[in-house]
This record gives structure tokens, C-alpha cells and sequence, in this order.
């Protein structure tokens, strides 16, 4: 049985989602390999940002005092931990953790930016995930607000 899309469409309803006017808060996880280019992330998600409220890099240690900090550590996982669930051995985490050419690194980041709005004290109902690459030189807004 063939279902088109018209009949499939009329069976699903719209849903409206009521977004918060919240400031947004930005998170932005850094290495030490980002520091050639997170001042300039800073200043302009700052300068530029409409409705931003807090800044906050999540790093293994403090790299600026131009935004908040939030060490890594106080995540409930570290990355040898998600090697270790990777890969269910504790010697191929360790070596995988090692390992020059693994995507640990990569895919550690990717848990911290999801896991930051349940692990950030008081952060925002709006939150903007940046990598420390990203850097805006003309106004924008993620929302409607003011």
C-alpha cells in the first residue's frame, strides 16, 4: 500500500513550541590548541551578539578572563571514561586515549557541549554552543528578543 504525502501530512498536527525570551548564555569548549582564536570568539559573540548574557568557556584549565570559566572536571565523565564505553577495556581506552590519530578528543568535546546545559549552574533556558573558532563581525540574533 502506497501512502502519499498529503494523507501523511494531514495526520501529523503542527505543534507550536513557546520559546523563552531568555538572554542566551554561550558556551564555548576550548583546548589549549584554541587559543589562537578564542579572544577573538569572546569578543565577538560580545561585541556583535544581541541578547547574549554570559560567556563561558569549559576547559581543563582557565585560558581567559575576557568570559566565565567552568572546568571540565565537573562534568560526571571524563574522556577516558568515554573511551572506556567505547570500547569496554580499560588497556584499548588507554590506548585509544593515546592513540595520535583517534577521535577521542572530537568526540569528548561533542559530550561536553551536550551536557552543558545540564551541568552549568544557572545557565540560561537558551543556550548558544560556539566552537572557539567561530567568530562574528556583523550584529546577529538567535532570537526575537531585544
Amino acid at each position: 500500500m502506497m501512502v502519499s504525502f498529503a494523507s501523511l501530512e494531514a495526520k501529523i498536527s503542527k505543534v507550536k513550541y513557546q520559546l523563552p525570551k531568555d538572554p542566551i548564555d554561550v558556551v564555548i569548549p576550548c583546548t589549549s590548541k584554541d587559543l589562537g582564536t578564542l579572544e577573538v570568539c569572546i569578543r565577538g559573540i560580545k561585541k556583535y551578539g544581541k541578547n547574549i548574557h554570559r560567556v563561558i568557556v569549559v576547559s581543563d584549565k582557565r585560558y581567559t578572563d575576557s568570559a566565565e570559566w567552568f572546568d571540565e572536571k565537573l562534568y560526571p565523565f571524563s574522556k577516558f571514561d568515554i573511551a572506556l564505553n567505547i570500547l569496554g577495556e580499560e588497556a584499548k581506552a588507554r590506548e585509544f586515549q593515546d592513540a595520535p590519530n583517534s577521535r577521542l578528543g572530537w568526540i569528548y568535546q561533542q559530550f561536553l557541549k551536550l551536557y552543558a546545559p545540564f551541568v552549568i549552574p544557572k545557565i540560561s533556558s537558551n543556550v548558544l554552543i560556539l566552537d572557539a573558532d567561530t567568530v562574528f563581525v556583523n550584529p546577529i540574533a538567535f532570537t526575537n528578543s531585544k
